[in-house]
Formats: structure tokens, C-alpha cells, sequence
């Protein structure tokens, strides 16, 4: 369900940062890092200088955010970054209303779409910038002079849509890509209500704004007097209208897993920007001064100081396998890099596996390719009329090249099956791993801790019980 941008952007972080967890994670720090920096330069060319520094806080403070997984490495850091990007050069051609500015502006904004779907929610802000250039730098016939924006944002949208259609065309996957954007999620769209999953979006809404009171408040408060004043109207709506395409990006499916709320990095960042600037306009009319300057350095004080002292554990922790269970509960992210790390030990250059679950991490970890495409098993199991025809493919992969390792997980977050019902290719996947592999590894997760057993050590393991929840490590039997 991805589209290639994003699989070529990770690939690129991979090439310069290592292929390792560590290498991915240092990767989209420096994304992270970056983004904060042209908050600070868009924000200072759109409002004021010195509110510039808060949006940048802002949004390094909220990008990072523990509640919502900032500190893994999102699909969602890499749209950002872009949407600010484009949003960037939108700032320099409302500065200079250059016509090489808006082309940049619709390649980088394209390509945030072709990242993740969910980017294109904030094209009502790219709009309402390209406004204000105009309006800025045209004070009559407005209409005439938004043709060159327009046309010059649709020469570099058109410019990178024509390049993945043209690449997925020459790899002869233009049809698949089509089916994993726009027809299989319309399935994975359905599972959920408005009714059953409402309340996980007022929680996290409200875990929003309030663990960032005085950002909110700050832009809330300057959103008002920006509303009022007609010269800073549009600006204002802007600044709306990003807290508006973020609640869209949020909602296709009603899932609201918690990263998808990183989206709000990008309007907490402008509307306390939007904010502080309004507020200092209203101290000093405009001008800069050693109170503006004050006032604008205090605040980041508090904020900062806030953020760390209510994160300071989370911050200053070195113990990042806590984290990652304190984040994401029983999932069994710890347990897949054990597990990795006990398979890497056993083997060499050319040896497969097969995960049969949804943890193709463990390939990643290990360098191991998997024998098959179907390497993620949630994929098939959601009752779509091609999951037999994927299911047959999976097991004729596996019998025909003979995995060196085979993974089986006995986890309901990992097969996710709808409503519960299971098909045959669980108990097939159990059943294929006994008659053709001894089991080398279990990492059993309990609530006090997982317990791991490796090799000797499984002959005299417990057998598992209805609803244990058990990673099975198997190697292939010696002929």
C-alpha cells in the first residue's frame, strides 16, 4: 500500500547511514533535525524572525513525541519534511515571487504525495501560501497574476508524477502499484466505524493539546487577533487550515495509530509561530526590540524546559528496549531483535528465511531475504478474494526453495485476522515448520518479561497453552 517515493527515500537513508536499525534511526534524526531548521526559515519569512525559533521548538518537541512514536523511524518524518521543503520555497517566492520557487514547490510537494497519500491533505496550506505571495508582491488583479504560480507548481507536480508513473512503467509494475495504492486499501479501509474507534481519536486529540498547553495556548491566543486584523487574515487562515488537513490525514480507515498523528508536527509549528508573532506585533506594533527579543527567548525557555522535565525519563533513557515496550505494549518488536540477533550467529551468506508472521523486521536485522514476496502475513488475511491466490503463491515459495531458517508467530497482532477467523495458513505454516525443521529458539512473552530458550534448551521448554502468545525458531532439518 506504499508508493515507491517512499521505498526509494529509505533506500537512500540505507545508502548513506548504514543498513542497520542504528544507521535507519540516525538517518531520519538528521530528517528530523533538518525539518526543525526550515520550520525556523519558512516561519521567519512568512511571519516574524524572532517567533521563528518557537516553531522550530515547536515542532522538534512534538516531532520527537514519545505518545505518538516520534522516535521511530515514520513514513510520516519523510512527508513532513518535504511539506515543509515545498512550503519553504513557497516562503522565498513570497519574498521574491521567482518563478524557479514555485516549480521547486510543486516537485517537492508531488513527491510528499507520492511518500504517503495522506500529504496531500495539506494542500489547502500550499494554496493559502501561494495567496499571500500574490497578494503580497500583486496588489490588484490577483486572479492574472496567480497563473505563473499556478502553472509553474503544475510543470513540477505534473514533472513528478510522470517520472514514478514512467519508472513503474519501465519496471513493468505500473499495474501493481496501482492495485496496492488504489485498490487494496479499499478493503483495509473497512474494517473499522466512526462509532468503534471514536474514542481513540478524542484520546489522542486531547493527549494533543494537552501535553503542549502553552504552545497551543500562545497560537490559539495570536489566531484570534490575526483573524481580526485584516492585513494578517490570511496568514491566520493558513495556520488553520494546517490544524484542519492534519485531523484529515488522520482519518482514512479510523485507525489513528498513534504515528499518524506526527502529522500535527507541521501545524503546532506554524500556528505557535503564527502565534508568538502576533503577540509581539501587539507588544511593539512590529518592531524588534530588546522586549520582543526577551519575551521571544523566555518563552522558549519555559517551553523547553517544560517538555523536558515532563519527558525527562523518556529523553535521557538509554534503555531503548523499555521505551519500545513502554510504546507499543505486547507487540513483539524486543523480542523479533533477540531473535535476530540469535539467527545472525547461525548464519551465512545465501541462507534464507521466512517469517511467518508480520515481522519482516527480522529480515532486515539478520540480511536474510525472505524465499517469498508475501513476507508479510497480515496482508493476507483480511478476506479479500485474492488471499488465496497470495496464499497458494506463499506456500509453493517456501515448499520449492527450502528456507534455511523458518520464524512461525503465535501472536494476535501479527496474523490480525478479521473477526478471528483464522485461514489454513497458520496451522499450515505450524504444521510445514514440525515436519521440515527442528525447533531451535522460543521467546515465550509473559506479562513479568518474555522468556527466551534456545537450542538444547527447547527439548524440556513447557508446551505452549491456548492464547500464549510464542515466537518459534526453527532451522531446516539436515537431509
Amino acid at each position: 500500500m506504499k508508493l515507491p517515493a517512499l521505498y526509494y527515500l529509505y533506500a537512500l537513508i540505507v545508502k548513506l547511514t548504514g543498513a542497520s536499525a542504528g544507521g535507519l534511526h540516525i538517518g531520519m534524526m538528521l530528517i528530523c533535525l533538518l525539518t526543525s531548521v526550515l520550520v525556523y526559515y519558512t516561519t521567519k519569512n512568512l511571519f516574524r524572525h524572532e517567533a521563528a525559533i518557537v516553531g522550530a521548538l515547536a515542532y522538534s518537541a512534538f516531532s520527537l513525541s514519545f505518545y505518538f512514536f516520534g522516535f521511530t523511524a515514520q513514513a510520516e518524518h519523510l512527508v513532513n519534511f518535504q511539506i515543509i521543503l515545498a512550503y519553504f520555497f513557497l516562503s522565498r517566492a513570497y519574498l521574491d515571487d521567482k518563478w524557479y520557487w514555485w516549480l521547486l514547490a510543486g516537485l517537492v510537494f508531488s513527491n510528499a504525495v507520492f511518500t504517503k497519500q495522506a500529504g496531500a491533505t495539506f494542500a489547502l496550506g500550499y494554496l493559502l501560501i501561494m495567496a499571500m505571495a500574490v497578494k503580497k508582491n500583486h496588489d490588484n488583479d490577483y486572479l492574472k497574476n496567480a497563473m505563473q504560480p499556478i502553472l509553474y507548481s503544475a510543470i513540477g507536480s505534473l514533472l513528478v508524477v510522470g517520472f514514478w508513473v514512467g519508472l513503474m512503467y519501465a519496471y513493468g509494475v505500473l499495474d501493481e502499484m496501482i492495485f496496492w495504492v488504489m485498490d487494496f486499501p479499499k478493503g483495509y479501509t473497512q474494517l473499522f466505524t466512526w462509532d468503534t474507534r471514536k474514542e481513540i481519536f478524542y484520546d489522542n486529540l486531547s493527549t494533543i493539546f494537552s501535553n503542549y498547553p502553552l504552545l497551543w495556548i500562545i497560537g490559539f491566543v495570536g489566531l484570534i487577533f490575526g483573524i481580526i486584523k485584516s492585513q494578517t487574515r490570511l496568514a491566520a487562515v493558513f495556520a488553520v487550515s494546517l490544524i484542519i488537513s492534519a485531523i484529515i490525514s488522520v482519518m482514512p480507515g479510523y485507525y489513528f495509530y498513534p504515528h499518524y498523528w506526527l502529522f500535527f508536527s507541521i501545524p503546532i509549528a506554524f500556528v505557535a509561530s503564527f502565534g508568538m508573532s502576533m503577540l509581539l506585533d501587539l507588544i511593539k506594533n512590529g518592531k524588534t526590540t530588546v522586549l520582543t527579543i526577551g519575551i521571544t527567548i523566555m518563552s522558549v525557555i519555559i517551553i523547553f524546559a517544560s517538555d523536558l522535565a515532563k519527558n525527562k525519563k523518556y529523553y535521557f533513557s538509554n534503555k531503548v528496549d523499555k521505551i519500545s515496550k513502554n510504546a507499543y505494549g505486547i507487540n513483539p518488536f524486543v523480542e523479533c531483535k533477540e531473535i535476530a540477533e540469535y539467527l545472525a550467529k547461525k548464519s551465512k551468506k545465501g541462507d534464507e528465511l521466512v517469517v511467518m508472521g508480520s515481522e519482516p523486521q527480522i529480515n532486515f536485522y539478520t540480511g536474510m531475504r525472505s524465499p517469498t514476496r508475501h513476507f508479510f502475513m497480515g496482508f493476507l488475511t483480511k478476506g479479500r478474494l485474492e488471499e488465496a491466490e497470495w496464499t497458494a503463491e506463499a506456500k509453493k515459495d517456501i515448499e520449492t526453495k527450502k528456507p534455511r531458517f523458518f520464524v512461525h508467530v503465535t501472536h494476535p497482532f501479527s496474523w490480525a485476522y478479521v473477526d478471528g477467523v483464522k485461514t489454513d495458513l497458520f496451522d499450515w505454516s505450524m504444521a510445514h515448520a514440525r515436519e521440515n525443521y527442528d525447533l531451535v529458539g522460543i521467546a515465550d512473552l509473559k506479562s513479568m518479561g518474555t522468556i527466551y530458550a534456545w537450542d538444547d534448551q527447547v527439548n524440556n521448554y513447557p508446551p505452549a497453552n491456548p492464547g500464549d502468545m510464542r515466537i518459534f525458531v526453527f532451522e531446516r532439518k539436515k537431509q
